[in-house]
């Protein structure tokens, strides 16, 4: 699978994602927010739009997005923990 990933940074705390495939295309915001005592939250939202059939449905696409960021922020705190 082709595709090209478009990073458009707005700073200080924000960044845009666009994506174009073969078989979708995706845009993705992100934003970091201070929540105070050294804690950040990051807020993403997500559109895709399929150009095949016998895509998955969103049930699917979310339980498979849910599993790549549980992984993303598993290794986060593991590299996190161990930078102390």
């Amino acid at each position: 699978m082709y595709g090209v990933n478009i990073v458009t940074l707005h700073p200080p705390n924000r960044w845009r994602l666009d994506y174009a495939g073969e078989e979708a295309d995706e845009v993705g915001d992100y934003r970091l927010t201070s929540l105070g005592r050294g804690r950040t939250r990051l807020d993403m939202t997500f559109k895709e739009k399929y150009k095949v059939r016998g895509a998955p449905t969103r049930k699917e696409d979310m339980k498979d997005t849910n599993e790549i960021w549980d992984r993303y922020v598993r290794a986060l705190q593991r590299a996190y923990a161990r930078s102390k």
